[in-house]
């Protein structure tokens, strides 16, 4: 089957977030269209190009398939299932990355591939960084400067313990010479994704208390990231 250039963009979109759901293909590539066109374009695609697993309840999630991995020149890895921890942490970073209220002045967080993270931020990779697949992502801060995101996924486990795991981030971030630049400059946003806006609202106040201001914040409640983790334990 022929590819067209929007076929293109959703697999290397896909490529870049390992998954993807029917509803941001929708909003990022067919905004005027019915969700039942967006279905059958989609169907198109599927067994030959996408496969798509369950999310929860009726919802699918969709991955490459080997061939279209093969097609991007991209690891055969990506297209294997993802488990209880991964799924989670790919469906709240794909949400925060393409979401509807983001006020970058890009217009998108932009999810770092491998390859473009060694090329843009290579002085971290230098000095000891190593890149984490679904994890670092780029946007631009008021004054145009490229500024560097680190995500951290709530697993629906004690406040504190999150908030202690971005507080070791950030410690360890500023044992590298390089990085801790990036966050005395500004150059660096912590980006905390959650499950409800309780917890969000929650971790907003303490944070701020522990870096005492010093680090730049944005804590999120992902919509339906509770439904993913509730699957997950239900498995």
């Amino acid at each position: 089957m022929p590819l067209s250039e929007i076929d293109q963009q959703i697999l290397r979109h896909v490529a870049r977030h390992r998954i993807t759901t029917p509803e941001i293909v929708h909003r990022l590539f067919y905004p005027n269209e019915s969700s039942e066109a967006v279905k059958s374009r989609l169907r198109r695609l599927r067994s030959i190009y996408l496969q798509s697993r369950p999310l929860y309840g009726r919802r699918v999630y969709y991955q490459l398939t080997p061939k279209a991995a093969a097609l991007l020149s991209e690891p055969v890895e990506i297209t294997r299932p993802l488990g209880r921890i991964a799924l989670p942490r790919a469906y709240a970073a794909l949400a925060y990355c393409c979401s509807e209220d983001d006020d970058s002045d890009v217009g998108a967080r932009r999810m770092l591939s491998r390859e473009e993270f060694h090329r843009v931020f290579s002085f971290l990779v230098q000095s000891g960084i190593r890149f984490q697949p679904q994890t670092y992502f780029a946007d631009r801060d008021q004054s145009g400067e490229l500024r560097l995101g680190r995500i951290v996924v709530d697993q629906a486990g004690p406040p504190d313990k999150l908030a202690r795991k971005c507080v070791s981030i950030v410690r360890n971030a500023r044992q590298h010479k390089m990085f801790g630049r990036l966050i005395v400059e500004d150059r660096f946003l912590l980006a905390v994704l959650t499950a409800s806006p309780e917890m969000a609202s929650w971790l907003q106040t303490d944070l701020m208390d522990r870096f005492g201001g010093q680090i730049r914040l944005s804590v999120e409640a992902v919509p339906e990231l509770l439904d993913v983790l509730d699957l997950r334990h239900a498995v």
